[in-house]
């Protein structure tokens, strides 16, 4: 997984399918998780394509300062409205039929690329 910074408030974030044979059936879509400094971790459940999307847990017309998805393509996403400069961690896991799989490491949003920290 790679996540990089796009602003101070904006990050994407990239990630590859699990291989097929660590696969417990077809995948029906993704949970990425923003893990902040001070504990709080806010997942979003996410299935469907750029065209098809549907996110469940958050509003995509949305509420002040609150993380939100904005695009999810094939297996990138962009999440805007973060709080300036966050300290936070990502982690991606696969959905299928099955359940939740193995969650990925955490990947830090590294707003240093940006040279403001």
């Amino acid at each position: 997984m790679r996540v990089s910074t796009l602003s101070e408030t904006s990050v994407v974030v990239q990630w590859s399918p699990p291989e097929l044979l660590e696969r417990n059936g077809p995948i029906e879509g993704y949970e990425v998780t923003l893990i902040y400094k001070n504990g709080t971790r806010r997942a979003y459940p996410i299935s469907g394509s750029t065209f098809n999307f549907q996110v469940e847990g958050i509003a995509i017309a949305t509420i002040g300062n609150v993380s939100r998805i904005i695009a999810y393509e094939s297996c990138s996403l962009v999440c805007v409205g973060l709080p300036k400069f966050a300290e936070l961690n990502i982690t991606v896991a696969a959905r299928t039929t099955a359940g939740l799989g193995p969650v990925s490491l955490p990947t830090p949003a590294n707003f240093n690329e940006l040279g403001q920290l």
